[in-house]
Protein backbone atom coordinates (compact mmCIF):
# COMPACT_ATOMS: atom_id res chain seq x y z
CA UNK A 1 0.00 0.00 0.00
CA UNK A 2 1.46 3.82 -0.70
CA UNK A 3 2.36 6.32 1.91
CA UNK A 4 0.15 9.10 2.08
CA UNK A 5 3.07 11.01 0.48
CA UNK A 6 3.34 8.26 -2.58
CA UNK A 7 -0.17 8.74 -3.22
CA UNK A 8 -0.34 12.60 -3.41
CA UNK A 9 2.57 12.68 -5.56
CA UNK A 10 1.00 9.89 -7.80
CA UNK A 11 -2.41 12.08 -7.82
CA UNK A 12 -0.06 14.98 -8.90
CA UNK A 13 1.45 13.45 -11.83
CA UNK A 14 -1.85 12.17 -12.74
CA UNK A 15 -2.48 16.10 -12.99
CA UNK A 16 0.26 17.10 -14.31
CA UNK A 17 2.03 14.44 -16.98
CA UNK A 18 4.89 14.50 -14.36
CA UNK A 19 6.89 12.20 -11.70
CA UNK A 20 8.80 12.76 -8.53
CA UNK A 21 11.98 10.00 -8.04
CA UNK A 22 11.12 10.06 -4.75
CA UNK A 23 8.35 8.03 -5.39
CA UNK A 24 9.50 3.97 -4.17
CA UNK A 25 8.48 2.61 -7.56
CA UNK A 26 11.12 5.88 -9.38
CA UNK A 27 13.91 4.20 -7.25
CA UNK A 28 13.67 1.17 -8.63
CA UNK A 29 14.77 2.33 -12.64
CA UNK A 30 17.54 2.14 -14.71
CA UNK A 31 19.94 5.07 -15.76
CA UNK A 32 20.17 5.26 -19.76
CA UNK A 33 22.98 7.42 -21.13
CA UNK A 34 23.00 10.82 -21.41
CA UNK A 35 25.67 10.96 -23.94
CA UNK A 36 26.19 9.29 -26.67
CA UNK A 37 29.65 8.06 -25.77
CA UNK A 38 28.51 7.95 -22.03
CA UNK A 39 30.43 9.65 -18.97
CA UNK A 40 33.81 11.36 -20.31
CA UNK A 41 37.09 11.90 -18.17
CA UNK A 42 36.12 15.30 -17.90
CA UNK A 43 32.70 14.30 -16.02
CA UNK A 44 34.81 12.90 -13.64
CA UNK A 45 37.01 15.41 -13.35
CA UNK A 46 34.15 17.96 -12.63
CA UNK A 47 32.37 15.81 -10.17
CA UNK A 48 35.64 15.09 -8.27
CA UNK A 49 35.97 18.89 -7.92
CA UNK A 50 32.12 19.45 -6.41
CA UNK A 51 33.22 17.44 -3.35
CA UNK A 52 32.74 18.95 -0.34
CA UNK A 53 30.47 21.91 -2.14
CA UNK A 54 27.12 20.60 -2.53
CA UNK A 55 24.53 20.86 0.58
CA UNK A 56 21.41 19.10 -0.59
CA UNK A 57 20.53 15.90 -1.12
CA UNK A 58 23.70 15.30 -3.34
CA UNK A 59 26.04 16.73 -0.37
CA UNK A 60 27.76 12.86 -0.70
CA UNK A 61 29.34 13.50 -3.90
CA UNK A 62 28.35 13.27 -7.52
CA UNK A 63 29.35 11.09 -10.11
CA UNK A 64 30.77 11.09 -13.49
CA UNK A 65 27.62 9.95 -14.65
CA UNK A 66 25.67 12.59 -12.88
CA UNK A 67 27.25 15.17 -14.73
CA UNK A 68 27.41 13.97 -17.93
CA UNK A 69 23.44 14.24 -17.49
CA UNK A 70 23.71 17.89 -16.29
CA UNK A 71 26.18 18.52 -18.78
CA UNK A 72 23.95 17.18 -21.37
CA UNK A 73 21.51 20.26 -19.82
CA UNK A 74 24.02 22.99 -19.87
CA UNK A 75 24.66 22.14 -23.57
CA UNK A 76 20.96 22.64 -24.64
CA UNK A 77 20.46 25.71 -22.77
CA UNK A 78 23.39 27.21 -24.59
CA UNK A 79 22.21 26.06 -28.03
CA UNK A 80 19.11 28.33 -26.86
CA UNK A 81 20.98 31.38 -25.78
CA UNK A 82 20.21 30.90 -22.35
CA UNK A 83 22.12 31.60 -19.42
CA UNK A 84 23.50 29.87 -16.40
CA UNK A 85 20.70 30.87 -14.18
CA UNK A 86 18.24 28.90 -16.61
CA UNK A 87 20.94 25.79 -16.67
CA UNK A 88 20.70 25.97 -12.61
CA UNK A 89 16.87 26.53 -12.92
CA UNK A 90 16.80 22.81 -14.51
CA UNK A 91 19.50 21.15 -12.96
CA UNK A 92 17.84 22.03 -9.62
CA UNK A 93 14.91 20.23 -11.18
CA UNK A 94 16.64 16.93 -12.28
CA UNK A 95 18.10 16.58 -8.86
CA UNK A 96 14.29 16.63 -7.05
CA UNK A 97 13.03 14.42 -9.80
CA UNK A 98 15.65 12.01 -10.31
CA UNK A 99 19.15 12.69 -8.52
CA UNK A 100 20.27 14.07 -12.24
CA UNK A 101 19.61 10.44 -13.65
CA UNK A 102 17.96 9.40 -16.98
CA UNK A 103 15.62 6.78 -15.67
CA UNK A 104 14.03 4.65 -18.01
CA UNK A 105 10.65 4.32 -15.83
CA UNK A 106 9.29 6.32 -13.16
CA UNK A 107 5.60 6.82 -11.52
CA UNK A 108 2.78 5.65 -13.85
CA UNK A 109 4.53 6.14 -17.56
CA UNK A 110 7.30 8.97 -16.04
CA UNK A 111 10.36 8.51 -17.27
CA UNK A 112 13.64 10.50 -18.21
CA UNK A 113 15.34 13.75 -16.39
CA UNK A 114 12.22 15.52 -15.46
CA UNK A 115 9.90 12.17 -15.45
CA UNK A 116 7.94 13.61 -18.11
CA UNK A 117 5.28 11.34 -18.83
CA UNK A 118 4.50 10.83 -22.71
CA UNK A 119 0.57 10.17 -21.80
CA UNK A 120 0.56 14.16 -20.58
CA UNK A 121 2.01 15.04 -24.12
CA UNK A 122 5.44 15.52 -22.73
CA UNK A 123 6.68 13.49 -26.02
CA UNK A 124 7.17 9.61 -26.90
CA UNK A 125 8.20 7.21 -24.72
CA UNK A 126 11.80 7.42 -26.69
CA UNK A 127 11.38 11.27 -26.49
CA UNK A 128 11.38 11.87 -23.14
CA UNK A 129 14.41 10.02 -22.40
CA UNK A 130 16.76 11.83 -24.80
CA UNK A 131 17.94 14.77 -22.71
CA UNK A 132 18.11 17.11 -25.76
CA UNK A 133 14.21 16.46 -26.27
CA UNK A 134 13.51 16.66 -22.43
CA UNK A 135 15.26 19.57 -21.78
CA UNK A 136 14.05 21.63 -24.68
CA UNK A 137 10.43 20.56 -23.24
CA UNK A 138 11.74 21.86 -19.73
CA UNK A 139 12.03 24.98 -21.12
CA UNK A 140 9.86 25.84 -23.30
CA UNK A 141 7.24 25.60 -20.32
CA UNK A 142 9.34 27.59 -18.28
CA UNK A 143 9.78 30.30 -20.14
CA UNK A 144 5.83 30.65 -20.09
CA UNK A 145 6.39 31.10 -16.63
CA UNK A 146 5.69 34.78 -15.32
CA UNK A 147 8.96 36.63 -13.80
CA UNK A 148 10.90 33.03 -14.49
CA UNK A 149 14.07 34.60 -14.57
CA UNK A 150 13.44 36.61 -11.62
CA UNK A 151 12.04 34.48 -8.98
CA UNK A 152 13.51 32.13 -6.47
CA UNK A 153 14.72 28.82 -8.47
CA UNK A 154 12.76 26.57 -6.21
CA UNK A 155 9.30 28.46 -7.00
CA UNK A 156 10.39 28.61 -10.73
CA UNK A 157 10.78 24.48 -10.88
CA UNK A 158 7.48 24.25 -8.71
CA UNK A 159 5.78 26.00 -11.25
CA UNK A 160 7.04 24.30 -14.35
CA UNK A 161 6.69 20.89 -12.56
CA UNK A 162 3.52 21.03 -9.89
CA UNK A 163 5.22 19.09 -7.68
CA UNK A 164 2.96 17.79 -4.94
CA UNK A 165 5.51 19.02 -2.41
CA UNK A 166 5.77 22.49 -3.80
CA UNK A 167 8.73 23.05 -1.62
CA UNK A 168 10.71 20.08 -2.61
CA UNK A 169 12.80 22.31 -4.56
CA UNK A 170 13.82 24.77 -2.73
CA UNK A 171 16.83 22.42 -0.69
CA UNK A 172 18.30 21.89 -3.71
CA UNK A 173 18.84 25.40 -5.49
CA UNK A 174 22.13 25.70 -4.29
CA UNK A 175 23.34 22.43 -5.32
CA UNK A 176 21.94 23.09 -8.84
CA UNK A 177 23.75 26.51 -9.28
CA UNK A 178 26.53 24.94 -7.86
CA UNK A 179 27.00 22.27 -10.39
CA UNK A 180 25.62 24.31 -13.32
CA UNK A 181 28.59 26.95 -12.60
CA UNK A 182 31.12 24.38 -12.56
CA UNK A 183 29.80 22.97 -16.16
CA UNK A 184 29.46 26.47 -17.81
CA UNK A 185 32.60 27.79 -17.81
CA UNK A 186 33.12 31.15 -19.81
CA UNK A 187 30.99 29.84 -22.85
CA UNK A 188 33.79 29.62 -25.40
CA UNK A 189 36.68 28.35 -23.88
CA UNK A 190 39.87 30.71 -22.66
CA UNK A 191 42.83 29.56 -25.74
CA UNK A 192 44.62 30.68 -22.98
CA UNK A 193 43.94 28.10 -20.40
CA UNK A 194 43.94 25.06 -22.61
CA UNK A 195 47.41 26.64 -24.32
CA UNK A 196 50.77 28.23 -22.66
CA UNK A 197 50.83 31.60 -25.09
CA UNK A 198 47.85 33.21 -26.04
CA UNK A 199 49.02 36.05 -24.46
CA UNK A 200 47.03 38.87 -26.49
CA UNK A 201 44.23 36.88 -26.05
CA UNK A 202 42.68 36.85 -29.77
CA UNK A 203 41.94 32.90 -29.59
CA UNK A 204 45.00 31.92 -31.68
CA UNK A 205 48.89 30.74 -30.08
CA UNK A 206 51.80 33.29 -30.10
CA UNK A 207 55.20 32.46 -30.36
CA UNK A 208 56.90 32.96 -26.86
CA UNK A 209 60.26 31.47 -25.44
CA UNK A 210 61.89 32.20 -22.14
CA UNK A 211 66.00 32.13 -21.55
CA UNK A 212 66.78 31.39 -18.34
CA UNK A 213 69.87 34.33 -18.38
CA UNK A 214 68.26 36.98 -18.23
CA UNK A 215 64.74 35.61 -17.11
CA UNK A 216 62.75 36.89 -20.29
CA UNK A 217 59.29 36.01 -21.93
CA UNK A 218 60.09 37.04 -25.42
CA UNK A 219 56.69 37.26 -27.17
CA UNK A 220 55.89 37.46 -31.18
CA UNK A 221 52.37 37.64 -31.67
CA UNK A 222 50.67 36.03 -33.79
CA UNK A 223 49.32 39.14 -35.75
CA UNK A 224 53.42 40.62 -35.89
CA UNK A 225 53.78 42.44 -33.14
CA UNK A 226 56.53 41.89 -29.98
CA UNK A 227 56.87 42.18 -26.19
CA UNK A 228 59.39 41.11 -23.37
CA UNK A 229 58.83 40.92 -20.33
CA UNK A 230 60.82 39.27 -17.12
CA UNK A 231 59.31 37.16 -14.62
CA UNK A 232 61.16 33.84 -12.89
CA UNK A 233 64.03 32.71 -11.09
CA UNK A 234 66.90 30.68 -12.08
CA UNK A 235 66.28 26.95 -12.11
CA UNK A 236 62.32 27.41 -12.57
CA UNK A 237 60.41 26.27 -15.64
CA UNK A 238 58.24 28.55 -17.96
CA UNK A 239 54.99 27.68 -18.25
CA UNK A 240 52.49 30.51 -18.79
CA UNK A 241 48.16 29.56 -19.12
CA UNK A 242 45.14 32.10 -17.93
CA UNK A 243 44.76 31.27 -14.05
CA UNK A 244 41.94 33.71 -13.51
CA UNK A 245 40.29 33.38 -16.95
CA UNK A 246 40.25 36.71 -18.26
CA UNK A 247 41.12 35.31 -21.75
CA UNK A 248 44.75 35.91 -21.70
CA UNK A 249 47.81 33.68 -20.61
CA UNK A 250 49.82 34.77 -17.59
CA UNK A 251 53.38 34.62 -16.64
CA UNK A 252 53.80 31.57 -14.65
CA UNK A 253 57.14 29.62 -13.69
CA UNK A 254 57.24 26.13 -11.70
CA UNK A 255 59.84 25.55 -9.28
CA UNK A 256 60.57 21.59 -9.51
CA UNK A 257 62.40 21.41 -6.62
CA UNK A 258 59.41 22.25 -4.51
CA UNK A 259 56.27 22.00 -6.64
CA UNK A 260 55.76 25.50 -6.26
CA UNK A 261 53.56 27.70 -9.01
CA UNK A 262 54.84 31.52 -9.35
CA UNK A 263 52.14 33.39 -11.08
CA UNK A 264 52.53 36.92 -12.74
CA UNK A 265 48.91 38.19 -13.83
CA UNK A 266 48.89 39.86 -16.85
CA UNK A 267 47.27 42.41 -14.99
CA UNK A 268 49.55 42.83 -12.70
CA UNK A 269 49.06 40.68 -9.45
CA UNK A 270 50.96 38.15 -8.08
CA UNK A 271 50.41 34.74 -6.47
CA UNK A 272 51.70 31.92 -5.32
CA UNK A 273 50.15 27.91 -5.20
CA UNK A 274 51.87 24.63 -3.98
CA UNK A 275 51.32 21.85 -6.35
CA UNK A 276 53.41 19.14 -7.03
CA UNK A 277 56.32 16.89 -6.05
CA UNK A 278 60.05 17.29 -6.38
CA UNK A 279 61.05 15.77 -10.14
CA UNK A 280 57.36 16.89 -11.08
CA UNK A 281 56.94 18.39 -14.92
CA UNK A 282 54.15 21.36 -15.18
CA UNK A 283 51.66 21.03 -17.93
CA UNK A 284 49.53 23.71 -19.54
CA UNK A 285 45.36 22.56 -19.18
CA UNK A 286 42.19 23.30 -18.72
CA UNK A 287 41.08 19.76 -17.60
CA UNK A 288 37.45 20.45 -16.54
CA UNK A 289 36.75 22.99 -19.44
CA UNK A 290 35.56 26.22 -16.87
CA UNK A 291 37.96 28.57 -18.49
CA UNK A 292 40.77 29.02 -16.64
CA UNK A 293 44.34 26.87 -15.94
CA UNK A 294 44.52 24.41 -13.55
CA UNK A 295 47.68 23.53 -11.90
CA UNK A 296 48.73 20.13 -13.56
CA UNK A 297 51.84 18.37 -13.15
CA UNK A 298 53.48 15.26 -14.95
CA UNK A 299 55.15 12.31 -12.92
CA UNK A 300 57.84 11.21 -15.21
CA UNK A 301 58.69 8.06 -13.16
CA UNK A 302 54.85 6.26 -13.05
CA UNK A 303 53.64 8.61 -16.29
CA UNK A 304 50.77 10.23 -13.99
CA UNK A 305 48.92 13.16 -14.19
CA UNK A 306 48.15 14.98 -10.99
CA UNK A 307 45.74 17.98 -11.29
CA UNK A 308 44.65 20.36 -9.12
CA UNK A 309 41.22 22.55 -10.56
CA UNK A 310 41.41 25.66 -9.84
CA UNK A 311 38.40 25.56 -7.45
CA UNK A 312 39.94 23.84 -5.14
CA UNK A 313 39.15 19.30 -6.11
CA UNK A 314 42.06 17.03 -7.39
CA UNK A 315 41.82 14.33 -10.10
CA UNK A 316 44.62 11.76 -11.16
CA UNK A 317 44.96 9.88 -14.19
CA UNK A 318 47.74 7.09 -15.25
CA UNK A 319 48.89 8.22 -19.50
CA UNK A 320 52.46 8.07 -20.53
CA UNK A 321 55.74 6.11 -20.68
CA UNK A 322 59.09 6.44 -19.48
CA UNK A 323 60.72 9.12 -21.69
CA UNK A 324 58.12 10.78 -23.08
CA UNK A 325 56.89 14.72 -22.38
CA UNK A 326 53.68 15.56 -21.49
CA UNK A 327 52.24 18.23 -23.45
CA UNK A 328 49.00 20.42 -22.90
CA UNK A 329 46.14 21.07 -25.73
CA UNK A 330 42.63 20.30 -26.89
CA UNK A 331 43.05 17.88 -29.57
CA UNK A 332 38.88 17.31 -30.10
CA UNK A 333 38.55 20.98 -29.73
CA UNK A 334 35.57 20.24 -27.34
CA UNK A 335 37.09 22.63 -24.81
CA UNK A 336 38.45 20.38 -22.66
CA UNK A 337 42.48 19.67 -22.38
CA UNK A 338 43.30 15.93 -23.55
CA UNK A 339 46.27 13.91 -22.11
CA UNK A 340 48.82 13.75 -24.36
CA UNK A 341 52.60 12.59 -24.55
CA UNK A 342 55.78 12.92 -27.01
CA UNK A 343 58.22 9.98 -27.59
CA UNK A 344 61.59 12.43 -28.47
CA UNK A 345 62.88 9.23 -30.33
CA UNK A 346 60.55 8.59 -32.69
CA UNK A 347 58.40 12.41 -32.46
CA UNK A 348 55.24 10.10 -31.98
CA UNK A 349 52.30 12.13 -30.34
CA UNK A 350 50.13 9.94 -28.05
CA UNK A 351 46.61 11.39 -27.48
CA UNK A 352 44.36 10.12 -24.84
CA UNK A 353 41.06 11.98 -25.54
CA UNK A 354 39.13 13.44 -22.50
CA UNK A 355 35.97 11.40 -23.62
CA UNK A 356 38.30 7.93 -23.30
CA UNK A 357 39.67 7.25 -27.35
CA UNK A 358 43.11 7.26 -28.18
CA UNK A 359 45.12 8.46 -30.98
CA UNK A 360 48.89 8.77 -32.23
CA UNK A 361 50.49 11.08 -35.14
CA UNK A 362 53.85 11.32 -35.92
CA UNK A 363 55.36 14.58 -36.25
CA UNK A 364 58.54 15.45 -35.19
CA UNK A 365 62.27 14.50 -35.31
CA UNK A 366 65.02 13.50 -32.37
CA UNK A 367 66.60 16.97 -31.08
CA UNK A 368 63.02 18.90 -31.02
CA UNK A 369 60.21 19.56 -28.26
CA UNK A 370 56.76 19.53 -27.87
CA UNK A 371 55.05 22.45 -27.80
CA UNK A 372 51.42 23.26 -26.66
CA UNK A 373 49.14 25.72 -29.42
CA UNK A 374 46.49 26.40 -32.06
CA UNK A 375 48.21 28.47 -34.19
CA UNK A 376 45.34 28.98 -36.68
CA UNK A 377 42.63 29.73 -33.84
CA UNK A 378 40.51 26.45 -35.29
CA UNK A 379 39.87 25.00 -31.74
CA UNK A 380 42.11 22.48 -31.70
CA UNK A 381 45.84 21.89 -30.91
CA UNK A 382 48.09 21.38 -33.90
CA UNK A 383 51.24 19.27 -33.51
CA UNK A 384 54.50 21.90 -33.08
CA UNK A 385 57.87 21.40 -32.40
CA UNK A 386 60.45 23.24 -31.58
CA UNK A 387 64.17 22.99 -32.45
CA UNK A 388 66.40 24.41 -29.81
CA UNK A 389 69.51 24.55 -31.97
CA UNK A 390 67.98 27.85 -34.52
CA UNK A 391 64.67 28.37 -32.52
CA UNK A 392 62.85 26.65 -35.61
CA UNK A 393 58.95 26.60 -35.00
CA UNK A 394 57.64 23.47 -37.19
CA UNK A 395 53.34 23.46 -36.99
CA UNK A 396 51.73 20.74 -38.41
CA UNK A 397 48.39 22.05 -38.18
CA UNK A 398 45.08 19.65 -37.24
CA UNK A 399 43.02 20.24 -39.91
CA UNK A 400 45.43 18.97 -42.90
CA UNK A 401 45.70 22.01 -44.51
CA UNK A 402 49.54 22.10 -44.35
CA UNK A 403 52.71 22.82 -43.06
CA UNK A 404 54.45 25.93 -41.12
CA UNK A 405 57.71 26.89 -39.94
CA UNK A 406 58.93 30.20 -38.14
CA UNK A 407 61.89 30.88 -36.77
CA UNK A 408 61.98 32.76 -32.69
CA UNK A 409 64.32 31.72 -30.33
CA UNK A 410 67.29 30.21 -30.64
CA UNK A 411 70.11 28.11 -28.29
CA UNK A 412 69.31 28.45 -24.21
CA UNK A 413 65.47 29.77 -25.35
CA UNK A 414 62.78 27.28 -23.64
CA UNK A 415 59.85 27.44 -25.95
CA UNK A 416 56.40 27.68 -23.85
Amino acid sequence: MKSALALGLAATALATGLSLATTPSALAWNNLPCQSGGPTQSDQAVASSLSGKLNGRLKGGVNAYQMSCARAIVDVVKARGLDEHTAAIAITTTIVETNIKNLDGGDRDSRGLFQQRPSMNWGTPEQVVDPVHATNEFINHLVKVSNWHSKPIGEVCQDVQHSGTPTAYYGQAHDGEVIADALWGAGAPSKAALYSSDFNGNGSTDYAVWRESDLMYNILFDSGGEYVRDWGSPGEIPVAGDFNGNGNSDYVTFTQETGMWHILFDDGGVYDRQWGNPGDIPVAGDFNGNGKSDYVTYRPSDGTWHILFDDGGFYERQWGSPGEIPVGGDFNGNGHSDYVTYSPEDGVWHILFDSGGVYERQWGSPGEVPVSGDFNGNGNADYVTYRPEDGMWRILFDDGSGVYERPYGGPNYRPI
